[in-house]
């Protein structure tokens, strides 16, 4: 049923009304104006629909697409209102001018709802202010079907108001009426274009595929005589078709991925040649790269057709070249005069400023694309440098990981190593993941020495497990000098006279860190008792990524960056705890962490208090 609704929403919303007359030469100025959206010079595009306006003063769709670039891209938001308030005042009798005000009012306003009432009552016939009240009135449904049953009684074979009851029908929650109203519709009018959505509306309550193909086929044939885009409409024939006949989902793909769709909706190219990429990677990837070619040599402004054949082609590392070439030409699209209206699933316009954001985040993440390819290709300090200009400015933290990660791989391929540790424990920050978590303990074990474990054998009780950690003779300390991260100076004689913990860790070691929040929850119990101290001793590369790591944690324990203390505790695993007593010998000593052995707090607890007791 939703599926049913947003068909609905689509018709009504998105494609453009058309239901004025215009003269042949205002349909001329009004084409040149959308050849100019798709060439991206909005400034000539508003001109061109302003001309057309001047034209055919009643040219609906024309008044649309010029609010589409004044009000809602450009946002000469005052400008375009105080213009359609003064057009109402010379001509109040015209009822478009009253739905075309409306549609540039925040949608929960009471004036919409009044300008589309008005719109009514100066023309009752004039179905478009019928639609739009649909969606002015919320959940309204009885004031909806009120105003509808009117409407339906001036016209009863308005098809634009049968499609708009239908669709209230499905908002209502009654997909069997919805359903027989879309029959009804497209056995009295089945080569209407008007009809389109009604076929649409059937095809998705539909079980049966040949009967689904056959809506969905009618649906096309009529979606390519309006500006109607249902991109799923192209979606759902490539999956049918592939189950009965492979190459007809193929060559339909093929003849989309040619077609201009309407410039509002630009999906359907950008699906087509996804499918073609999902089809012929399972079989034949020569076919991927004649996929990919085809889609460089376009004419598309979508910059996401490049961008995700690029992604792909660097995904199973083929004709890296080529894939480099993608990214460049998704660059030159990405700015806001080719980004507004739909070009993928989940989309919705925005105004230039508004994409001004976006921009810089796609011209980031292109860039680690090309980092990524930079490596493929064995470039690595090229790709260095192309994933640190991308790092931190593409908007999503799950990107900036990845970034990361691969700087960190690049890093790693010419032998820096500790720039590698830091990309790899800056991307475990941003996001865990266990295949970087792997490459980032491999690394730091190589490069400090440091085992990292979680313990070999279930300890059954905390008793079995103090045994264990308990230290036969025990010896002093080390005395040690440090500075925590905050800037204070610390050794081990400030400590005399209490119980100190002490937590050698990394913020590339796993066990490390499922064994901190256990370690914090210790902290905070023992806070204000005196006679227990406790201070961690970070094993990173860089002073920086402890830190990072700690604040976004919020952990408030001490922290040391360590700069040889390992080495006098003779470290040779991490995470590794340690228990010191009022008179500075080690009295306990805890390799490795296990959240699923026995309760961690309880047992440093039962040995805290042993060694206070002594």
């Amino acid at each position: 049923m939703y599926k049913a609704i947003n068909i609905f929403v689509l018709l009504l919303v998105f494609a453009p009304l058309n239901t004025a007359f215009s003269t042949e030469s205002a349909e001329t100025v009004f084409n040149q104006g959308i050849d100019y959206l798709y060439e991206g010079e909005w400034e000539k595009a508003g001109t061109s629909f302003k001309k057309a306006i001047e034209i055919d003063p009643n040219f609906q769709k024309a008044h649309e697409y010029y609010q589409n670039v004044e009000f809602f891209f450009f946002e000469r938001k005052e400008e375009i209102l105080t213009e359609y308030r003064e057009r109402i005042k010379k001509d109040p009798q015209n009822a478009v001018l009253y739905v075309l005000l409306a549609r540039i009012l925040d949608r929960n306003s009471d004036e919409r709802i009044e300008l589309l009432e008005q719109a009514i009552a100066v023309d009752s016939t004039f179905t478009p202010a019928y639609t739009q009240l649909l969606f002015a009135y919320h959940q309204n449904y009885e004031k909806a079907q009120d105003i509808f049953s009117k409407g339906l009684k001036n016209q009863p074979h308005s098809i634009e108001l049968l499609m708009a009851q239908a669709g209230l029908f499905a908002f209502k929650g009654e997909p069997e009426r919805a359903q027989d109203l879309s029959r009804e519709i497209i056995t009295s009018y089945p080569d209407s274009i008007d009809a389109c959505g009604a076929y649409r509306a059937l095809a998705s309550s539909e079980e049966e595929d040949e009967k689904r193909i056959e809506l969905l086929e009618k649906t096309m044939t009529l979606m390519e005589q309006t500006d109607f885009a249902f991109s799923d409409v192209y979606l759902d024939l490539y999956i049918l078709y592939e189950k009965i006949d492979p190459q007809k989902a193929i060559a339909l793909a093929k003849k989309v991925t040619q077609i201009r769709p309407p410039f509002y909706d630009r999906r359907a190219p950008f699906e087509a040649y996804r499918f073609l990429y999902h089809y012929w990677i399972k079989s034949d990837t020569t076919k991927v790269i004649d996929v990919a070619v085809q889609a460089l040599n376009s004419n598309s402004s979508n910059h996401n057709i490049y961008s995700y054949l690029g992604f792909q082609l660097i995904q199973i590392e083929r004709d890296i070249p080529l894939a480099i070439q993608l990214l460049n030409k998704a660059k030159k699209f990405d700015g806001p005069d080719q980004l507004w209206g739909r070009t993928v699933l989940g989309d919705t316009p925005r105004s230039q400023s508004g994409y001004s954001k976006i921009c810089e985040e796609l011209d980031a993440y292109y860039e680690s694309l090309l980092g990524r390819a930079k490596f493929v290709k064995k470039d690595y300090t090229e790709a260095i440098q192309h994933l640190s200009s991308a790092i931190g400015k593409m908007g999503d933290s799950a990107l900036d990981a990845e970034g990361y990660f691969w700087l960190g791989r690049a890093y790693e391929k010419i032998e820096k190593w500790d720039n590698a540790m830091i990309a790899y424990a800056n991307s475990l920050a941003e996001r865990e993941d266990k295949n970087v978590r792997k490459f980032a303990e491999r690394l730091g074990s190589q490069i400090t020495g440091l085992k990292t474990s979680v313990p070999e054998k279930e300890v059954v009780t905390i008793d079995e497990l103090i045994s264990e950690a308990q230290i036969e003779k025990s010896m002093p300390a080390p005395d040690f000098q440090a500075e925590i991260l905050e800037g204070k100076k610390v050794s081990l004689s400030d400590y005399q006279g209490k119980v100190l913990i002490l937590d050698f860790w990394a913020t590339w070691c796993g066990p490390c860190l499922a064994e901190l929040p256990y370690f914090q929850e210790l902290v905070n119990l023992y806070k204000n008792d005196p006679s227990v101290a406790f201070l961690t001793i970070s094993q990173d590369r860089s002073k920086d990524v402890a830190r990072k790591f700690i604040e976004q944690k919020g952990y408030t324990f001490p922290v040391i960056f360590d700069t040889g203390i390992g080495q006098l505790f003779e470290v040779e695993g991490i995470p590794l705890l340690i228990v010191i007593d009022k008179e500075g010998k080690i009295r306990y000593k805890h390799f490795g962490f296990d959240p699923n052995n026995v309760d961690f707090v309880q047992l440093m607890k039962k040995e805290i208090q042993i060694v206070l007791m002594k």
